[in-house]
């Protein structure tokens, strides 16, 4: 009797096809909390505003939402981001996200100092969710979408999202 292994049988993917959606631009209120815990180094970074740029997607960023972001000591920041986003005509949609970055000890270094670092230096992968109940934005609420950290400092966060087709 021969049994198929139904893992093997799935098809091979090599190339996951994604299209973009927009650019996130956050700046982070300078009174920041950076301190450390029993799970690690914590960086709560409250947002001051910023924009939400692209060919699917245009909002403005409002203030007070944020990224609560852990660092453990295996080295790889959690994100836990919250933020309110305003569309030109007026919708607001509910953004959530969760992720990992992580930094060399030299990008990590520098960041902790101030500095900018680029996507370069820094591997930042996030899983975002939309929530609104704006007809002509609706269409987010059932998007899978994933993102890359493109710039990270202590004062301002961009990274780019695309939609998984």
């Amino acid at each position: 009797m021969t049994t198929t292994d139904p893992i093997a049988a799935l098809p091979a993917v090599d190339l996951l096809p994604v299209s973009p959606l927009c650019e996130i631009r956050v700046a982070f209120d300078p009174a920041m909390l950076v301190y450390e815990t029993p799970g690690g180094l914590r960086i709560d970074a409250i947002a001051s505003g910023g924009t939400v740029r692209g060919p699917r997607l245009d909002a403005e960023v409002l203030a007070g939402g944020g990224d609560w972001l852990t660092v453990p000591p295996d080295g790889i920041a959690r994100m836990d981001v919250r933020a309110t986003f305003r569309t030109p005509d007026g919708a607001v949609l509910h953004y959530t996200s969760t992720g990992r970055i992580s930094l060399g000890d030299d990008a990590r270094q520098r960041f902790l100092a101030g500095e900018t670092v680029h996507g370069d230096e820094v591997h930042g992968r996030a899983a975002p969710l939309f929530e609104t109940a704006a007809e002509p934005y609706r269409w987010l609420n059932g998007v899978l979408a994933v993102g890359r950290v493109v710039a990270l400092s202590l004062r301002h966060i961009r990274y780019q999202l695309f939609v998984v087709d």
